[in-house]
Order: structure tokens, then sequence, then C-alpha cells
């Protein structure tokens, strides 16, 4: 059976997709650490439409949160950080 190009759209949102869309949403979000796990840098990451360089691994949760909503393709630079229990 055929997907339907709607039902194939959905299907391949990518697995940030929820982490966007609270973020763009305001919607209430249980506070979870994120991890910068994008690109490498020294001085920063230059970003169209963005006037200065940019440097995720020193942004704050609230930062990063404005800047997934300029630029939701790069939520995949970060990801909730694990807590290890003995």
């Amino acid at each position: 059976m055929r997907k339907n190009k709607s039902e194939r759209t959905s299907a391949s949102q990518s697995p940030e997709a929820p982490l966007v869309e609270a973020a763009a949403s305001g919607a209430e979000v249980v506070e979870v650490n994120l991890a910068y796990i994008g690109p490498d840098y020294s001085h920063g990451i230059k970003i169209h439409g963005e006037p200065q360089l940019v440097r995720p691994r020193e942004m704050s949760a609230a930062e990063v949160a404005q800047f997934l909503e300029r630029h939701p393709n790069r939520s995949n630079w970060w990801m909730p950080e694990k807590k290890y229990e003995p």
C-alpha cells in the first residue's frame, strides 16, 4: 500500500522535530540539559542570517531555544545529556 504525500512527509520528519516544535511553540517543557554535538569550530560558525559568528557550545538553554526558532534545521547540533547513575 502506497502512502500519500502527507503521510510520507510526517513519517520522514526528523527525530529532532519535537524539540524544535516545543521550543517554537513556547509550550511548557520539562527542562533538559542539552549537549552540543554539532560541527567543531575554533572562532565560531558563520550562519546565513546571523550578523555575527555563533558559538553554540557557549549558549545558555534560552539562547539555544531562540537559535532553534530561527534555525530549526540546526536542531541536530544538540542532544539531551544522558545522566548516568551508578
